[in-house]
């Protein structure tokens, strides 16, 4: 059925009007409620949205570089000794003699106080004196006596530290080419040595690196109360490390702890019977290393 005047299947949309075609020309205007419309409220949702993750975003990144600030500002409590921990040196003077009234010495007998009380004697409290002979049995080891060189005993196998509750199997690490460049791989749910350095007992320097925390890799946190040892250390309490081989079970005792950049470590090998303990701080950063250094004190033959 045709429309007089009008000829179906030919019409030209042109500025929002229908021309339909045929033997006379008429214009039928688009209603308004046929084009698509678009939801302001939800343009307006999108808008709030983007801007509140953009405020979220901005202050994550803020947090984050604030608490790298504070966490490197602290980083000196983990030196030991540090610049307070070392005497000051005092004035010569020509009395040596004790004005000290020998009946008083009794009422603070130092040598039955922890050392972390010497300063504070009227407060101290029941810890035990640390001990002064080695854990039982170790026999003392004379460095004097150390001919093994470099790599002419066996290689750790594993390591312990009481005092943190370090208890890992000790691996080499290989060296991993990465295209431009090489490094050694990062020691996973493992204590890892680096194989140029000394092993157990030698008169040469070793060096052995554990994950404070692996968050994302998921490598272990085996060195995770690494942190602890300057506290005890500055306590008075003797830090054991001890080191096993196939052979042997070597002790080591901890004396000193620093903290490097990552871009300043440099694992130097020194003629003498020592090693180092490394991990990263501090934590969410990571971008300095903390060294625990510690001599050969003792050992203890597997059979």
């Amino acid at each position: 059925m045709r429309t007089p005047g009008l000829e179906l299947g030919h019409s030209e949309v042109h500025r929002g009007k229908v021309l339909l075609k045929g033997k006379s020309m008429k214009e039928v205007p688009i209603s308004d409620s046929s084009r698509p419309k678009i939801n302001r409220g939800w343009r307006r949702f999108v808008a709030i949205a983007l801007i509140v993750l953009g405020g979220a975003t901005l202050a994550l990144v803020g947090s984050y570089y604030l608490y790298g600030v504070i966490a490197t500002s602290k980083l000196d409590q983990l030196v030991y000794p540090s610049l307070a921990d070392k005497p000051t040196p005092s004035q010569p003077t020509q009395k040596l003699v004790s004005n000290i009234d020998p009946s008083l010495l009794s009422v603070y007998p130092g040598i039955y106080l922890n050392p972390k009380y010497w300063n504070e004697p009227l407060w101290a409290g029941t810890d035990p004196v640390p001990p002064t002979n080695l854990p039982e049995g170790f026999e003392p080891f004379v460095l004097s006596t150390i001919t093994a060189d470099l790599h002419t005993l066996g290689e750790a196998i594993n390591i312990q530290i009481p005092s943190i509750e370090v208890d890992s199997t000790v691996k080499e690490q290989e060296i991993l080419d990465l295209g431009d460049s090489r490094a050694y791989e990062t020691p996973k749910n493992t204590v890892g040595h680096i194989p140029e350095t000394g092993n157990p007992g030698e008169n040469a320097k070793g060096w052995f690196f554990g994950h404070l925390e692996s968050p994302l890799r998921g490598e272990g946190n085996v060195f995770k109360d690494l942190p602890n040892i300057p506290g005890l250390l500055r306590e008075g309490t003797r830090v054991f490390i001890i080191l096993e081989n196939e052979d042997n079970t070597f002790l080591y005792e901890a004396y000193a702890t620093e903290v490097v950049h990552e871009s300043k470590l440099v694992v130097d090998q020194e003629q003498d019977a020592t090693m180092t303990l490394v991990a990263c701080v501090p934590k969410l950063t990571y971008d300095y290393r903390l060294l625990v250094n510690a001599k050969l004190v003792g050992i203890k033959s597997q059979g």
